[in-house]
């Protein structure tokens, strides 16, 4: 569902349960797919790639290793969306940043 190519709903979907499995992922499984997920924080759907950046807070509360790396990937930054668009997505991964920092102290 992740990586489904032709509906940005079923991607949607697919990251979002990932996310919220994430409380009781004991086998560690998002830890190996975090990299793919993570490049959905800049899906070719602006939507999704909001959901996604959304739902990275759930994942780094529960999963502390992966701090780090979910930070390095909310601060590359690519222009790839409408002016309009863009500045959502740049407000929204601040706010991101801003929270999952948090879970650091």
């Amino acid at each position: 569902m992740m990586n489904n190519k032709t509906n940005s709903f079923i991607r949607i979907r697919g990251l979002r349960l990932i996310a919220y499995h994430a409380k009781w992922d004991n086998e560690n499984k998002i830890n190996s797919i975090i990299e793919q997920w993570l490049s959905h924080i800049e899906d070719e759907k602006p939507i999704t790639a909001r959901q996604c950046i959304q739902d990275v807070i759930v994942i780094a509360k529960y999963k502390p290793e992966l701090i780090n790396v979910i930070l390095d990937a909310l601060g590359h930054f690519d222009q790839i969306y409408d002016d309009s668009m863009q500045k959502l997505v740049y407000k929204d991964r601040q706010k991101a940043i801003k929270i999952i920092r948090q879970y650091t102290w």
